[in-house]
């Protein structure tokens, strides 16, 4: 029983490191975005996805600590840290700061 709940932790802390968004970057003709996310034993995830395919469940002013974002054919949500830093602000909220509706 103890090693189940120990191995639960585990993985969802697993989960939450790999769903974490390292760095957002809005490629060139802004219609794509690079999502690089955190990978075991400390290398880098990149995924290039098209704008249209990334939708923010909030705006970055209604945000507290996370702001998730959902990618269209991705289980779950990845999480973007308000704690980073944000070097253009009205370029994200003009283009993966909306939300869209994925289908």
């Amino acid at each position: 029983m103890c090693f189940c709940i120990g191995y639960g932790v585990l993985f969802a802390s697993w989960m939450f490191t790999l769903r974490s968004v390292r760095y957002l970057i809005l490629r060139r003709g802004g219609n794509e975005v690079s999502v690089v996310t955190y990978a075991p034993f400390g290398t880098n995830r990149i995924m290039d996805v098209p704008l249209k395919y990334v939708s923010a469940q909030e705006s970055r002013e209604a945000a507290r600590v996370t702001v998730p974002i959902k990618i269209k054919n991705r289980a779950l949500f990845y999480v973007l840290d308000m704690r980073g830093e944000f070097t253009n602000t009205k370029l994200y909220d003009y283009t993966v700061g909306l939300s869209r509706k994925l289908k």
